[in-house]
């Protein structure tokens, strides 16, 4: 389990959104909104969404302290890295509170904390460009227990004020996976419904109980168009 910010709901990953040049996690001008479908994890109930967010920022890598301050730095910039920096520094902010919205709602589905990629600015500073939360998105052993997480999941999606594509994607996820278990779930009260009519002895409650089991599959209407706002949401 992009902002514009990537979100990657891991398990589904939540991903901050990157932009264009400077940022990424979803970015500062090219959101991560237009990153692909999340990915399904091999044996695993993750997905990742818009992965963008690390593959667009720059990659960071680790170097040696400058004895000169970074205030020092910052005075020598020319008014393009000043405008670098500064849009820099909103996206950290931006990437930070994004995935901690993600992060909040998710509560105990939450696989761990928040993962971020970072950028080093012309200051010879740091900031998040990218971030990701891992969450859990398997189905529990009770219908009635997957229905409570996966709409928790889809709050946790739609959490950050800005939602990208790939948020909404992980919430009609999460939302197939809720009417499969509602459909579960009301196969299984239909079920004893009939059952104990049928123990009644009666051969009225008798044959409804047969006519059910050949004549009424459950349905999977709702389920269809479940997958199918899910397809819609994918194809933005």
């Amino acid at each position: 389990m992009e902002l514009n910010h990537s979100n990657l709901l891991q398990a589904s990953i939540l991903q901050s959104p990157i932009q264009r040049g400077v940022v990424s996690s979803q970015a500062l001008s090219a959101p991560a909104d237009q990153a692909g479908a999340p990915t399904q994890s091999a044996g695993s109930d993750t997905v990742s969404l818009s992965p963008e967010g690390k593959e667009k920022s720059r990659s960071y890598k680790d170097v040696e302290t400058s004895p000169q301050s970074s205030s020092d730095k910052t005075n020598e910039l020319d008014q393009e890295e000043v405008a670098e920096l500064t849009e820099l520094k909103q996206r950290d902010v931006e990437v930070r509170a994004h995935e901690q919205a993600h992060l909040s709602a998710a509560g105990g589905y939450a696989t761990g904390g928040a993962s971020f990629t970072y950028q080093k600015g012309p200051d010879g500073q740091t900031y998040a460009v990218g971030g990701e939360v891992g969450i859990d998105m398997s189905a529990e052993n009770d219908p009635n227990a997957t229905i409570q997480k996966m709409q928790t999941i889809k709050r946790a999606a739609l959490a950050p004020a800005s939602p990208s594509s790939t948020d909404r994607q992980v919430a009609a996820q999460a939302t197939v996976k809720e009417t499969q278990a509602r459909q579960e779930l009301l196969k299984e009260q239909q079920e004893e419904l009939l059952q104990a009519e049928k123990s009644s002895d009666s051969p009225v409650a008798s044959a409804r109980y047969d006519d059910y089991q050949n004549n009424n599959p459950v349905s999977v209407s709702s389920l269809k168009a479940s997958i199918q706002a899910y397809e819609q949401m994918s194809a933005l």
